[in-house]
């Protein structure tokens, strides 16, 4: 059983209320009054900032870019987030898992799958694509920063052209809507210590918020045996995220995000792993010297972004464009002893990196009164690299069943080390344009297109026409029928009605 210890202190700049006359303490009530003493005056309303106003204003522009019509989206709040065991200090997985569709891949430490679909799920960040690098044992996004999030599947319309599972779009939190913040000490089993705090605000027109947090358990990758606790297994990972914005005036604003995680694993270790079949010496000494439970293999990954944003919103108008980066290491260490040729036949160390860059236009306008026309622009590029050293045993010769024998004797037990490496550049885009049409007040369709393209270890490209409608079918009821075309062997057809 684990058990959980959490400690949280918080500050938040809190306004005063003021009771109602009827209700301060001490006054009396109505028929207490003198009949000659008027009535109180009324509380004046409340004034909201006008920095607020406009805020709220750009982000609503902002939304409306991007809308998910007939797609089937499923939201999370950060209040949601909260209520669940473990809160925020849960990874972005774990908080996926309990939408409807999602799926934990049976791979040890693997990723999710959404509607059993084999292709990774596309993040966004306030509606920004990241590319996805690499995949990794930990979690590059934390929920931490997250305002809400919303699982979007089904029949995605054209502004999604590059994904076929599912996107998960994060809103970010804001310190000009929330300020204030608090630290917090999450902890228990599996020697786990969770530290984190986060902490925003706004000056002078500009909106802050920031939030990092570090874990570190004895519990980091899947187990390897049935055992409570592992061998070698011990992890720490840091994740830390900024967000900053800058309202220039009513109709534009500049917004800047950054993130990273640096993670730190352990390989677990199986102390009943046989040792590699043909081996007799390794390193001048006998295979029976060698310990499973010693090997030393570690993981390094390292994941950095970015997003520089300006929006505009204006009468006939509203655009968005952006610029984004991504910066993936994984690097695996091998034991240093070179031990694990013994077990595993091969003692490599790998260094796996992706550094990928783009834009993404976005824009929206009114061309009639029914009518809302909707394009956009996305096109990344990335560098993948791959560099291994690899030590292995030559084969000396065969034993009495013809299987090859590696170190034989003593002379022969010395690894031999090569090295290999690659590289490529690859390039993704996708065009769409998108009309949304309001034919009556309880039908509205969205029909467009997107033109697709990659090439990088596979080349291809294709358009995919998109037809979703949003019918109110009763004031409880909605039904979206939607359609859309992935090539010409494969189409989507659906109709999902809801109450």
């Amino acid at each position: 059983m684990r058990c959980v210890i959490a400690l949280v202190c918080s500050a938040a700049t809190l306004g005063t209320a003021r009771p109602a006359a009827s209700q301060a303490i001490g006054s009396p009530g109505p028929a207490e009054l003198p009949a000659s003493q008027p009535e109180p005056p009324p509380a004046p309303p409340v004034e909201i900032p006008e920095i607020e106003v406009i805020a709220k204003r750009l982000e609503a522009a902002r939304i409306g870019i991007e809308p998910q019509i007939g797609a089937s989206t499923y939201s999370v709040t950060s209040q949601a987030i909260e209520i669940q065991p473990g809160g925020a200090n849960n990874t972005l997985n774990q908080v996926l898992l309990q939408a409807p569709g999602v799926s934990q891949d049976a791979e040890s430490a693997g990723g999710i799958h959404v509607r059993n679909e084999m292709q990774p799920i596309e993040f966004r960040v306030n509606g920004i694509a990241l590319p996805i690098g690499l995949s990794f044992f930990g979690q590059g996004l934390s929920p931490r920063f997250a305002n809400s999030f919303n699982l979007i599947t089904g029949a995605l319309p054209a502004q999604y052209g590059l994904t076929t599972s599912g996107i998960v779009d994060i809103q970010t939190k804001s310190g000009l809507f929330a300020p204030g913040g608090f630290a917090s000490m999450y902890g228990g089993g599996y020697q786990t210590l969770h530290p984190s705090a986060e902490w925003g605000g706004s000056a002078d027109g500009y909106n802050y918020y920031v939030s990092g947090d570090f874990l570190s358990t004895n519990h980091g990758i899947d187990g390897v045996t049935p055992a409570v606790t592992q061998i070698h297994d011990d992890a720490t990972q840091l994740h830390g995220f900024a967000y900053l914005d800058k309202i220039i005036n009513a109709e534009n604003r500049v917004t800047a995000i950054a993130g990273v995680f640096n993670g730190h694993f352990e390989i677990p270790n199986n102390p009943a792993t046989p040792p590699f079949p043909g081996i007799t010496y390794l390193n001048g000494l006998p295979i029976s010297d060698f310990n499973p439970a010693l090997l030393e293999e570690r993981q390094n990954e390292t994941s950095q972004f970015g997003v520089l944003t300006y929006l505009h919103s204006g009468e006939d108008i509203d655009l968005r464009i952006s610029a984004f980066t991504k910066y993936n290491i994984l690097h695996f260490r091998r034991d240093p002893s070179l031990a694990d040729i013994a077990f595993n036949g091969i003692s490599q160390n790998a260094l796996l990196k992706s550094f990928a860059n783009g834009i993404q236009v976005d824009a929206a306008g009114k061309i009639a009164a029914d009518h809302t026309l909707r394009t956009g622009l996305y096109m990344s590029g990335e560098r993948f690299t791959s560099q291994t050293i690899s030590s292995v045993l030559v084969q000396d010769g065969t034993d009495a069943f013809g299987n090859p024998t590696f170190g034989s004797t003593p002379a022969t037990s010395f690894p031999t080390e090569t090295f290999a490496s690659i590289g490529k550049t690859g390039w993704a885009y996708s065009a769409w344009l998108q009309d949304e049409w309001a034919v009556r007040p309880d039908l509205t369709v969205n029909y467009g297109a997107p033109v697709d393209g990659i090439s990088e270890f596979v080349v291809g490209g294709h358009l995919s026409p998109r037809l979703n409608s949003v019918w109110q079918a009763t004031p409880t009821t909605m039904c979206m029928p939607a359609t859309r075309t992935f090539s010409r062997r494969r189409r989507s057809k659906r109709v999902r009605c809801k109450t």
